[in-house]
């Protein structure tokens, strides 16, 4: 039993367990096997083997670049089909243009991704910004907290609201907690940092006809405490309220009153 065998072309090596001779028929141009149609070729070297009965027919293609068309049973001749030209080097990766090519798609993938990254990063800096100066905003109503509870405390007991007040220290964020004596406000300044603006948290009480009604010096309030929250923009806004209503929380530029006192 024997096997013919053809000199690939540009040198290459022949992939086989066996020893050969030469024996090669050369047609140029593309071709058609069985019902296969094969892009144009600078050659096109077919090889008709007669398979030993132990010859694998399910082996893949060699590192010459030659792949089974098509198994057949042993001791029936088969051919073999070796590509010389692009089509060979795109499918089996063993050239060096082939490798470039590649290398060149991979390269193009690389830059569109990141463009798309890029665009994103682009379109998405301006909300995380203002998501940053909103985190930092509620920081200031957390410094709020222990001013609302001292204004609360001092109108029960009919005293200036700002009586006993000790303003904290001013943070990266927030500037100052001011309360303001005759009407309990309480002011938020902030920083650049935070928007450079300020929030007015305003205290009411309920009236006998449940409307709310400003709190009095020296007078008890008729009712539970609540607060509302202003920002700039906001309906009844106090004219200190100059943070703008895209970095303040909902509760300060909803028309509905929020939070009541403890």
């Amino acid at each position: 039993m024997h096997v013919k065998c053809v000199q690939p072309l540009r040198n290459d090596r022949v992939h086989s367990r066996d020893r050969c001779r030469r024996s090669a028929v050369v047609f140029p141009g593309a071709t058609v096997l069985f019902g296969r149609i094969v892009p144009p070729l600078t050659r096109t070297i077919l090889l008709t083997h007669t398979a030993p009965p132990d010859f694998d027919l399910r082996q893949g293609a060699g590192r010459g670049g030659y792949g089974i068309l098509r198994p057949l049973p042993p001791d029936v001749p088969f051919v073999f089909i070796a590509f010389a030209g692009s089509y060979t080097m795109r499918r089996f990766g063993h050239r060096t243009s082939g490798i470039a090519k590649s290398r060149g798609f991979t390269l193009i993938e690389l830059m569109i991704v990141l463009a798309i990254i890029g665009v994103l990063v682009m379109a998405g800096v301006p909300y995380l910004q203002s998501y940053l100066v909103r985190a930092r905003v509620v920081e200031g109503l957390g410094a709020a907290a222990s001013a609302k509870a001292l204004v609360s405390e001092n109108a029960m007991h009919g005293a200036p609201f700002n009586s006993g007040w000790q303003a904290p220290s001013a943070t990266d964020n927030v500037n100052a907690v001011s309360i303001d004596a005759v009407s309990g406000n309480v002011t938020v300044a902030y920083t650049q940092r935070a928007g450079d603006g300020a929030l007015v948290l305003v205290p009411t009480s309920a009236a006998a006809d449940g409307s709310p009604k400003a709190l009095t010096v020296g007078k008890a309030p008729e009712g539970q405490i609540v607060w509302t929250c202003y920002a700039q923009g906001r309906e009844g806004a106090p004219n200190g309220a100059t943070l703008p209503g895209k970095l303040a929380p909902p509760e300060c530029r909803a028309a509905a009153v929020t939070g009541k006192s403890g």
